[in-house]
């Protein structure tokens, strides 16, 4: 024995726990909407496929921005080790069985540091309500 990881078995073990399923997205540039004529944020699919989304443990912020108060809840989000995601990039949620009410909640990512075993990647996104 080696003493080294066996990452192929592990990464078969990460991906077994993916039980949500979701899109991610990669803003673009601005494009114009024919019908409301109107600047809208392109995005382009990055990867679709299964993921996994928690809420962390700290209580969401609630910043005040032009007079308004909002609440920004932080998330970490697993996804496949393969996944190439960066700052900025959107997930939305399509199907999770274990947590429906995140259906449709747009996560945006915060940070998506490299692993040493890369075994999966772990990502922390926020979400503003």
């Amino acid at each position: 024995m080696s003493g080294r990881p066996n990452l192929v078995a592990l990464r078969q073990y990460v991906d077994s726990t993916l039980t949500a399923t979701g899109i991610l997205r990669r803003p673009g540039e601005l494009v114009m909407d024919p019908e409301t004529l109107e600047y809208v944020q392109s995005f382009e699919d990055v990867y679709a496929g299964p993921v996994l989304v928690y809420a962390t443990v700290q209580p969401p912020e609630r910043p005040e921005a032009g007079g308004n108060v909002y609440t920004v809840t932080d998330y970490t989000v697993v996804l496949p080790q393969q996944t190439a995601v960066e700052i900025g990039d959107v997930l939305t949620v399509t199907d999770a069985p274990d947590a429906p009410e995140s259906v449709g909640a747009a996560f945006r990512i915060s940070a998506a540091p490299r692993t040493t075993w890369a075994v999966a990647r772990v990502c922390y996104a926020e979400v503003t309500e």
